[in-house]
């Protein structure tokens, strides 16, 4: 099979990979490319609305309900500005227990204000467009095509179910959180959405990478393949290729990894689904591991982090 990414078709190595979150077993097989070594899966399912059930986690949550009371709306705001400007000392506590990397992407956009346009593609329910706006954000645009509906909160945030196509005007902050992974045809993509960038913006794409040590320890148990919903495990390499050819440049490049490329692996090697009710996503009570090999796994993460071996990295892209 040939690299979709950069072309080579000599020495690519399969893979077989087993559906793991919700533990239906079922095979697929994966192709690593000996050039650009990026992870792709070979055929990809023709309906994929399966694999994405209603209880998938970014469908089913609902934002407004972690606003439910005063003390809890005050805590939510101060985590999110925490992670977004690094000030506040109860939201540095907060952040240091719930650490979310997607309002963290933020802090790294030079003159970031409340006034500017946000487009988050493939948002889900619209958490983290949510609290953007619950901390002085106006401007901002989520869309899901995994969506039944159009959703519309009291605060003012609408959430579209519409393709990337059909969203009208530019935007100084496109944000892709862990969904360049599922997209089938990613240069054409890509390119759509270069579109809806504006001249001078910023496109934040936060993806798992397969030139990890994670990839290199767990190989196929690796949590983040996520078979079949992730079509594509990047590589650096892989990025600065795409982002070329859609007339884009990587302005920089954060790796952010947790803890999760450990035990998530591991319970894999262990034959427990992600969704299963001894998970650690699921019932933290009943894991398997003990306090110190999580926070064992949290240390290394973070030196992975700083070697750039970590398993998920940011990518902030510019327009040539």
């Amino acid at each position: 099979m040939q690299c979709s990414i950069c072309h080579n078709s000599k020495g690519n190595t399969p893979h077989t990979v087993q559906e793991m979150m919700f533990g239906t077993k079922e095979p697929f097989t994966y192709i690593e490319c000996t050039e650009c070594g990026t992870v792709q899966l070979a055929e990809p399912p023709q309906d994929m609305s399966q694999y994405y059930p209603d209880t998938y986690y970014s469908l089913g949550a609902e934002p407004s309900a972690a606003y439910a009371s005063s003390l809890r709306a005050f805590l939510e705001r101060a985590r999110t500005r925490y992670a977004v400007y690094h000030t506040g000392m109860i939201g540095k506590a907060l952040f240091s227990r719930y650490p979310d990397g997607a309002p963290q992407s933020l802090s790294h956009i030079e003159d970031l204000h409340t006034d500017m346009r946000i487009l988050d593609i493939g948002c889900g329910t619209g958490r983290l467009l949510y609290d953007l706006r619950e901390i002085g954000f106006t401007h901002t645009t989520g869309t899901d095509p995994y969506l039944k509906a159009p959703i519309h909160y009291p605060n003012g945030l609408t959430i579209l179910s519409s393709p990337i196509e059909a969203i009208e005007g530019t935007y100084d902050i496109i944000m892709m959180h862990h969904v360049f992974e599922h997209i089938a045809e990613p240069l054409a993509y890509l390119k759509e959405v270069s579109e809806k960038l504006s001249d001078t913006g910023t496109l934040i794409i936060r993806i798992p990478i397969a030139d990890s040590e994670a990839w290199e320890r767990y190989g196929v148990h690796w949590v983040q393949l996520d078979a079949p919903r992730h079509f594509f495990l990047h590589t650096v390499e892989g990025m600065h290729m795409l982002a070329e050819h859609a007339g884009l440049t990587i302005d920089s490049l954060v790796y952010d990894s947790r803890d999760f490329q450990f035990w998530g692996s591991e319970q894999y090697k262990q034959d427990m689904p992600l969704m299963d009710t001894r998970s650690l996503a699921v019932n933290p009570r009943s894991t398997l591991f003990t306090k110190k090999e999580r926070n064992k796994w949290k240390l290394a993460a973070q030196v992975l982090n700083d070697t750039a071996r970590g398993d998920q990295a940011c990518f902030y892209l510019k327009k040539i």
